[in-house]
């Protein structure tokens, strides 16, 4: 059974030195985390190089749904190139790498993991999936949670049943708290990365249903697919432009929608840009994990 109290005293292992990766150690360790950043030879000579004397600086104007402020020069409690020593007795483990190196990292990952680790993989592009091939090749029947992507929804109604604990794989979980909300008549937007995915018996396992939702599909879009298909380059700039396009398509063209639901754990980053576009409340992931967190962590008055 998974304890979630204790968890912010563990250390967060964060595979891959990348821009993705160098950010959400800084963000972790500016948060108050014991951080171990760690990447793969021969990218981690010149990726973790003088790491250990400038550190990561984040500047800027920080656009998030919750306030805080994380901002300036983050130091690291561990920098490595040995996989092995960046895990041992962590909890929570952020795969930040392009999915075209998924192979490469989880045959070196799968003989890590132990009872009670979390390993949320970003973008996951089926990485989740590929690390529990990796895992069952190699008889490695440790109790981990590995999740990142909307479309788990399909293995809600078994994982919950497999564990002791409450379970929301997929940001899609939030349906039917979303609705009870709205309107009589009123939809949910709900922006995925493959629309054409979003079924009726995928949403059955979530309590939702496609009378309630109407989708929108950012898979065909040009700018996504870096993310969707693991190209190598992604021009931030135009995918965030893309999606407030879309968000001002949903506010004026589509009144019958009240809220939107961002299924894809790659898209949180650009909530902010969404529901400036569109005036309407957004969901995604970060909103499931901070209301799941909240119940698990309660704090006294």
């Amino acid at each position: 059974m998974y304890d979630f109290t204790d968890i912010e005293k563990y250390p967060v292992a964060v595979l891959g030195a990348g821009s993705v990766g160098r950010t959400c150690a800084a963000d972790c360790k500016l948060g108050g985390n014991t951080v171990r950043l760690f990447d793969i030879q021969p990218f981690a000579e010149k990726s973790l190089k003088y790491l250990d004397k400038t550190g990561v600086t984040l500047v800027g104007h920080p656009k998030n749904k919750y306030g805080f402020d994380r901002l300036g020069n983050a130091k690291f409690d561990m920098i490595t190139d040995d996989m092995a020593e960046a895990v041992e007795g962590a909890k929570l483990i952020l795969v930040c790498i392009p999915s075209v190196a998924h192979e490469v990292f989880f045959e070196k990952l799968a003989p890590l993991l132990k009872d009670g680790m979390i390993v949320h993989i970003i973008p996951d592009n089926y990485g989740s999936l590929r690390l529990r091939k990796h895992l069952r090749a190699i008889g490695n029947d440790a109790d981990v949670i590995i999740g990142g992507c909307g479309f788990f929804a399909h293995f809600q109604e078994d994982v919950k049943e497999a564990v002791k604990v409450p379970v929301y794989l997929s940001s899609l979980c939030q349906l039917s708290s979303i609705k009870v909300g709205l309107r009589a008549g009123q939809k949910v937007a709900v922006v995925a990365a493959s629309g054409e995915s979003v079924t009726e018996e995928m949403l059955k396992s979530v309590g939702g249903s496609l009378d309630d939702i109407e989708v929108f599909d950012v898979g065909s879009m040009e700018s996504f697919g870096a993310i969707r298909w693991g190209r190598t380059e992604l021009d931030n700039g135009k995918l965030t432009e893309d999606l407030m396009t879309l968000g001002k398509m949903i506010r004026d063209e589509h009144p019958e929608i009240g809220a939107i639901l961002l299924e894809c754990s790659d898209l949180p980053p650009y909530a902010w840009a969404v529901q400036k576009a569109s005036g309407l409340p957004v969901f995604d992931f970060i909103s499931l994990i901070n209301w799941v967190k909240a119940s698990v962590v309660q704090k006294p008055y």
